[in-house]
Parts: structure tokens; C-alpha cells; sequence
């Protein structure tokens, strides 16, 4: 009977060091995938440096092409001259629908992506969007959605505290 007993102990003890094994492998585990998430996150930023999005641009004559309508956009009113030259990728990002609107009533604006060489010029592009205000085209950097969504989620925060201290 005590051998018995040894023996379950001894297969109990065994059996508790295999679990805290266990334990410690899967928090490596998970202290490893943070980590390859972490860096996943700055290789897509990296890789979306040199982005610029333009929402709200309308296609001023149906016959240009993206790009020319781009061109307008920076030379007539931005008073960029040039920027065109230093792009590398220029088009329309795939329409998301919009709930309760039809597709045939909404205007035929869809997102733009622009890729430019450098930073210099997306910050002077950047620094020359005060220009549009009013005419319903935003732009911005090109972020990973993860990084997108808390941005706008600090912005609707900020925004509440404005009206709460507004009171």
C-alpha cells in the first residue's frame, strides 16, 4: 500500500512540474507573439511612411485619370508645384459602400493613395492641407488600421472633453 502511495506521489509531483512547464512555455509564448505583433506593426508603419491618403476628391472631368486629377489638386489649389514628378504610386483605393446610402445617389469620391520619395514633400504637402478647408477634401498619413482606429478614438475623446469643458 505504501508503494502505492509513493508511486501516485511521485506521478502527481511529475505531473505538477510538467504543468508549471507548460505555464512558463505558453507565457513565453505569448511575450513572443506580442513582440512579432509589436514589430509587425512598425514594419507596416515604416512601409506606410512615405503614404499620403486624400479622401473626398471628386473627379473634377470624368475623362482624367487619377493622377492628373492629383496634379490639379497640388498645383491649383495647394500651390504645390512639381509634387507629381516625385510620385511613385498614385490610385483609388476599393469603394467601401456606405450604409444607408445608395451607391447610384452618392458623389464619386473614393480614397486616394499617393506614395511620394521622400518625407520632405509629404510634409510640405502635408503642411499645405489648411488650404482646403471647406472643400470637403481631407488629407492625411497613411497608418496601419490598428494605429487609425486609436487616433480616431483620441479624437472622438478629445472632442467630448471640448464640449464638457465648452459647458
Amino acid at each position: 500500500m505504501s508503494a502505492e502511495v509513493t508511486e501516485l506521489k511521485t506521478h502527481s509531483s511529475s505531473r505538477d512540474s510538467k504543468t508549471v512547464s507548460h505555464q512558463k512555455d505558453s507565457i513565453l509564448q505569448k511575450a513572443r507573439c506580442k513582440e512579432l505583433q509589436k514589430n509587425l506593426l512598425d514594419f507596416k508603419g515604416k512601409e506606410r511612411q512615405l503614404n499620403i491618403i486624400i479622401h473626398g476628391l471628386l473627379s473634377e472631368c470624368p475623362s482624367q485619370n487619377t493622377k492628373s486629377n492629383i496634379e490639379n489638386l497640388f498645383e491649383n489649389h495647394l500651390a504645390l508645384q512639381r509634387i507629381s514628378v516625385h510620385m511613385t504610386k498614385c490610385y483609388r483605393l476599393p469603394d467601401k459602400p456606405a450604409s444607408g446610402i445608395a451607391l447610384h445617389k452618392r458623389p464619386k469620391t473614393r480614397t486616394v493613395l499617393i506614395s511620394l520619395h521622400n518625407e520632405l514633400k509629404i510634409q510640405s504637402v502635408l503642411k499645405s492641407d489648411s488650404k482646403l478647408k471647406g472643400s470637403g477634401i481631407c488629407i492625411a498619413t497613411d497608418l496601419p488600421p490598428v494605429l487609425n482606429n486609436l487616433r480616431y478614438s483620441l479624437l472622438i475623446k478629445g472632442k467630448s472633453h471640448v464640449k464638457e469643458v465648452m459647458r
